[in-house]
């Protein structure tokens, strides 16, 4: 196992391009089993990438002094490596009682704007973080339930890019790949054009269930941190890997993680040339000006209904950055604007978002900070 795990790792570094010589990453660490392998498969291939690895461990302040022991378990690990360590202390409970948010969301926000910070401060572009095929799994039927589509279904992509919160001048980064949040470019007060830096996320595991990470860990002898949070059914996603999967596995299919895995895999790659395809509509039939973007009405209509959501929500990244808290009900609402209501209507967005409907004309906007 020892030698075919790393084989496995190493199988899915390749087939998603996630390293380069010279790489500089930021590895997510949080002491549990799976942070663990990955941290420890790529020092193993520092030398055959020349890498310079930077951990990155957030303590949640969910569990006390079990998170501070988690943090000092991990700068022993850094020295043991001799890598240097970044870390934090955020109350994600006090930000998500704040926000009205659950706790999980709340984590996974606060989780990677803080490896954006510490990207940023050590100037690196990549994080590499510890998900496996049964998060995927998991992903995947938590977005069932929620009732997502062909791109939410395509569950957590190998290589993401994640748009910073800083910019800098240069040209467009282009076409970004899969789920990808799409930048907006600004002008600052001298008319310079700038962009939002953008980081890559790679998950190296993603393709090697969580049993053999454990069955990896036994062989190899590695220490990790338990986190006991992980064992209470009151977060949706430990529910799903306790109760849901283990009944999907006993009644209907044994191999349910790996089939979840690979419709993944495969509505990934469709979503991608749907995504690609939708954008160059976008770019035909729409034109950006400032905090604006102006959809040709007419030719917007004679694209099939399929492409035109896609167009819809290529321009709203572009404005937004991201598609969150955009819900079901208010993509009704745009259907119904542009189809059935009269000239000067709008439609109000999360994020300061609205959507106008002009003669001949869909106007985008966003509203000032």
């Amino acid at each position: 196992m020892p030698i075919i795990f790393p084989d496995k790792v190493k199988s899915t570094i390749r087939k998603y391009n996630m390293l380069e010589k010279n790489d500089r990453i930021l590895v997510g660490v949080s002491g549990g089993p799976d942070s663990i392998t990955l941290l420890h498969v790529l020092n193993s291939l520092k030398k055959e990438y020349s890498l310079n690895i930077i951990i990155a461990h957030l303590d949640h302040k969910f569990r006390g002094e079990e998170s501070a022991a988690d943090r000092k378990f991990c700068e022993d690990l850094a020295k043991k490596y001799n890598l240097e360590i970044m870390w934090e202390e955020i109350d994600v409970p006090g930000i998500a009682k704040e926000k009205g948010i659950s706790p999980e969301e709340a984590a996974r926000l606060a989780r990677y704007d803080f490896f954006k910070r510490a990207a940023k401060e050590k100037n690196i572009d990549k994080i590499a973080v510890g998900h496996t095929r049964d998060d995927q799994a998991e992903t995947v039927l938590m977005r069932v339930i929620r009732g997502a589509g062909m791109k939410g279904l395509g569950g957590i992509s190998p290589v993401k890019e994640m748009m910073g919160n800083e910019a800098h001048p240069g040209s467009s980064p282009g076409f970004l790949g899969r789920n990808t949040e799409r930048p907006l470019p600004i002008r600052n007060l001298k008319g310079v054009v700038l962009w939002p830096r953008m980081y890559k996320i790679i998950r190296p595991l993603i393709e090697v269930s969580r049993k053999d990470v454990e069955d990896f860990i036994v062989e190899t002898g590695l220490r990790f941190r338990k986190d006991s949070s992980n064992e209470k059914t009151i977060f949706t996603r430990n529910k799903i890997r306790l109760e849901l999967i283990p009944l999907l596995e006993k009644d209907f299919n044994p191999n349910i993680k790996e089939v979840l895995s690979n419709m993944a895999e495969n509505l990934q790659i469709e979503n991608e040339f749907l995504s690609k395809y939708a954008k160059r509509k976008f770019k035909s039939v729409s034109k950006i000006r400032q905090e604006q973007i102006l959809i040709d009405s007419k030719k917007f209509k004679k694209l099939p209904e399929a492409i035109r959501k896609r167009v819809l929500r290529a321009a709203l990244e572009e404005l937004k950055g991201d598609l969150r808290r955009l819900t079901y009900q208010h993509w009704k609402e745009i259907e119904e604007l542009i189809d059935n209501r009269p000239v000067n209507s709008i439609v109000d967005l999360p994020a300061g978002i609205s959507i106008a409907k002009n003669r001949g004309m869909l106007i985008l906007s966003k509203s000032a900070d």
